[in-house]
């Protein structure tokens, strides 16, 4: 057995340098895998015809014979036990804001859209109730021969407005062709002294005198009147040479 390592170690080393290897005797670098091949001579034990990693024709009496110059790998060792966690290192400290970014540009005004379709016509609305009827007459102006002190119908020949054909406009009073309700106001604008009243049929109620202190005075009362009957603004005695003007305006209340 002994003459046998001699011959594969004399061999080797043969073989190394004949391929033009030098091997050192502590290594630090793994050699190649390489596969030696040989012809052994049965009667000296000598090899010859050395070859790497290729396989010699050999003579007889010679047994061709191969090895490698590196051993098979041995199994795998258990892993190693996993280290000890090293400890978190501190939190770094927080970044600085970023700058704010520049506004965009206003986006464009959007086009007008199309007109919507023409609704549905609504359904008529409920007639309302009548307005009162009413008509309004202002006397003659200022100019007017002055009123004497007995008692003297206003003038009015000027008439708005209109009843149909309830009341019927006259120059001194106001025929009442339709019975009923109505308010009589008679705004007068007078020197101070005169005295006014609101007549129906000629006849005044003393208790609806009214004396002007001067500037407008205001007279207005409701009658029941029948048809014919007719209404009048009346200066029931004043000043003589006193001159006056009066509003008059009557409204049906039924």
């Amino acid at each position: 057995m002994r003459t046998w390592k001699m011959i594969l170690a004399v061999a080797t080393g043969a073989a190394l340098v004949s391929g033009g290897v030098v091997v050192s005797g502590a290594a630090t670098r793994t050699a190649p895998n390489w596969k030696y091949a040989a012809c052994l001579s049965a009667k000296s034990k000598t090899l010859s015809r050395v070859t790497i990693n290729a396989t010699p024709s050999c003579p007889r009496h010679f047994r061709l014979i191969t090895w490698n110059a590196q051993g098979p790998s041995g199994t795998a060792g258990t892993a190693g036990i996993a280290g000890i966690a090293g400890v978190a290192g501190p939190a770094g400290p927080a970044g600085p804001a970023g700058l704010a970014g520049p506004a965009g540009p206003a986006g464009g005004a959007g086009g007008q859209g199309p007109t919507g379709a023409t609704g549905p016509q609504g359904a008529p609305g409920v007639t309302g109730p009548a307005g009162p009827l009413s008509i309004s007459a202002v006397s003659a102006n200022d100019s007017q021969p002055q009123l004497g002190i007995a008692m003297v119908a206003l003038s009015f020949p000027t008439t708005t407005g209109t009843v149909g054909s309830d009341i019927t406009p006259q120059p001194s009073n106001f025929v009442i062709n339709t019975a009923g309700s109505y308010l009589v106001t008679a705004n007068v604008f007078a020197d101070a002294g005169m005295i006014f009243a609101i007549a129906v049929n000629g006849v005044t109620s003393p208790s609806g005198w009214l004396t002007s202190t001067g500037g407008e005075l205001s007279m207005s009362q409701i009658f029941t009147l029948s048809a014919n009957d007719h209404v009048s603004v009346f200066d029931v005695g004043g000043l003589a040479g006193s001159v006056a003007k009066a509003q008059v305006t009557i409204v049906r209340l039924d």
